[in-house]
């Protein structure tokens, strides 16, 4: 049985929240103007939140009144999520390191939240050849086991031209000055036009979704809203580039080299046993950091990033 419910007793128990300003955008796009703590109170039933991050949605880690840890994701309601949540269900049962679905979807006004168990793991540098190799091979095993699920929305790449809403509020992707990204984006687009062969995938697999225990990965976070539909090429070329993305351990870089990238692939090929094609993966990896040096731009507050300067060079 998952968290229940707070008692009326207990919704007015501060959980220690401090809110910064990326946080206060991201909670009043998901939860309203309502108070966070008295959304999440009515939810499960904590004593304390010991954790908090906000990007597309809001992770709070939280402890119980029974003394046990959970996560609990709240973010911005769309379609798909409860075909989702369904995939991360039967990925979890068939053993894949995914954290246990507890409750949810739960209903928000503005959102829908999920309460798994949380699994304690530390991140790692994934520009390590043999992690790398770890986490490639674990995208391969995911797109074996997960099912098909009508519903399931595809990765950003595709909905739109050229981009769909950010995911955060704080971007502006309509600033005039990063119209060259945008022409970069559609040139990706393009390429992407015929679909190909579909799988359902983790939409973003990156270092700060692996947690680790010694060489071996003990959960891949950031669930059910990254569950996507679509084509593979699309899934593991945006991987290639972006699976060593994290900003909170120290690495070289958050974007892999191009031989980086092109190792990644050669080594999902080998796991999934077949190959992939060239140009929709490079296609995909020109989409990727074409939206991400877009979201960079509005808050290096148009100054040029390393995502900027990738595209750069991708062009």
């Amino acid at each position: 049985m998952g968290p229940q419910r707070a008692p009326a007793s207990r919704r007015a128990l501060t959980l220690g929240l401090e809110l910064g300003a990326v946080d206060r955008q991201a909670a009043e796009a998901i939860f309203g103007p309502r108070p966070v703590e008295e959304a999440v109170l009515e939810l499960v039933d904590a004593e304390e939140c010991f954790f908090l991050a906000s990007s597309a949605g809001m992770l709070f880690g939280l402890r119980l009144a029974d003394g046990s840890r959970v996560a609990l994701k709240a973010v911005r309601a769309r379609a798909g999520l409860a075909e989702a949540r369904a995939v991360q269900a039967a990925l979890h049962s068939s053993g894949f390191p995914c954290p246990r679905p507890l409750a949810g979807p739960l209903p928000l006004p503005h959102g829908i939240a999920f309460v798994d168990e949380w699994v304690e793991a530390p991140q790692r540098d994934l520009h390590d050849p043999a992690l790398r190799r770890t986490v490639a091979r674990i995208l391969a095993e995911l797109v074996r086991l997960a099912p098909r699920r009508d519903g399931l929305p595809p990765t950003f790449v595709g909905r739109r031209t050229p981009f769909p809403p950010p995911h955060h509020p704080r971007f502006d992707l309509a600033r005039p000055d990063g119209r060259w990204i945008d022409a970069a984006a559609e040139r990706a687009l393009d390429a992407l036009a015929q679909p190909g062969r579909l799988v359902v995938g983790h939409a973003d697999w990156s270092a700060k979704h692996f947690g680790w225990r010694g060489n071996e990965v003990a959960a891949v976070y950031d669930w059910p809203d990254s569950v996507a539909l679509d084509a593979e090429e699309t899934l593991v070329g945006q991987a290639s580039v972006n699976f060593p993305a994290t900003w909170d351990i120290p690495v070289e870089t958050r974007l892999a080299s191009p031989g980086e990238a092109d190792a990644f692939v050669a080594e999902y090929e080998e796991a999934a046993g077949r190959s992939l094609d060239a140009r929709r993966i490079a296609a995909a990896r020109l989409y990727l950091v074409s939206y991400s040096a877009r979201c960079e731009l509005s808050d290096l507050d148009g100054a040029e990033g390393e995502f900027q300067r990738a595209l750069r060079q991708l062009r």
